[in-house]
Formats: structure tokens, sequence, C-alpha cells
């Protein structure tokens, strides 16, 4: 789950969009679990 967070938190990293060793259902896992806030939160 690590991975699609460095990729999501810092997309100016050379390693960004190089392949991720993350399956499809990880990736469903990630996106079901984070967290998005748009602007102040409210």
């Amino acid at each position: 789950m690590r991975w699609p967070c460095c990729e999501w938190k810092e997309p100016t990293k050379l390693w960004v969009g190089t392949g991720s060793p993350c399956d499809e259902l990880d990736l469903d896992l990630f996106y079901a679990s984070a967290i998005i806030t748009i602007d102040n939160g409210a």
C-alpha cells in the first residue's frame, strides 16, 4: 500500500510512472481506504 501513497503524495519523483508492483486489487484497497481532503476540508 505504500507504493501508491508515495506516487500520490510525491508526483515529481523520478520513479513515478515507471510502473507499480501493485496489482488491481492492491490499488482498489488503497483508494477505498484513502481520504481525500479538498481545499480546507469543510
